[in-house]
């Protein structure tokens, strides 16, 4: 098997956290949703671009 050329990802704070939810519904479908906190250097942008 061929090395990989990719680069190690790096691990940082500023990822928000994920959330997975998933439904399973009558008719055999499977729904999943991911939804992702704001993390507090988001919620600082958004509030000052909002207060102008």
């Amino acid at each position: 098997m061929p090395e990989s050329n990719a680069a190690p990802t790096e691990k940082t704070d500023d990822r928000p956290v994920m959330h997975k939810r998933v439904e399973h519904k009558e008719d055999g479908r499977t729904l999943i949703y991911y939804t992702f906190e704001k993390s507090v250097n988001e919620q600082k942008k958004s509030e000052s671009e909002a207060a102008k």
